[in-house]
């Protein structure tokens, strides 16, 4: 598989990841991630949760070595920006990171809920 279709590969199953990353390259890919439990977390020095368990899975497809490393999420950011990193997960869209990185397809829903306190009688609308 070529670096081309390593990458379009990577953009349509890895999704949810930011890379600054022009191709996908024989090198090791460099991915920072915050702990953000339920869905990708550091638990007793081994990365757990469904985002880790879709990432490996979708690198391994591929042949394509990684890295991951540990950082605040502002850091993790902030160190694709600069090229320190090739990519961050998980995120959203947001308009300030498309300046500097590419969002691709989710490879974990989410779906999320408020919980409020039942005696303050908040309306579910």
């Amino acid at each position: 598989m070529d670096d081309l279709n390593k990458y379009l590969l990577t953009t349509s199953i890895a999704g949810l990841m930011i890379f600054n990353i022009s191709h996908a390259t024989n090198q090791s890919i460099k991915l920072v991630m915050d702990n953000r439990p339920p869905f990708h977390y550091s638990h007793n020095n081994k990365l757990v949760g469904p985002a880790i368990k879709a990432l490996k899975c979708a690198f391994k497809r591929m042949s394509q070595a990684y890295n991951i490393n540990i950082a605040s999420w502002s850091r993790a950011q902030h160190y694709v920006k600069i090229g320190h990193a090739d990519g961050f997960f998980a995120a959203s869209h947001n308009d300030a990171r498309d300046k500097y990185a590419t969002l691709t397809h989710p490879f974990v829903d989410q779906y999320w809920s408020w919980f409020t306190l039942t005696s303050r009688n908040i309306s579910k609308k």
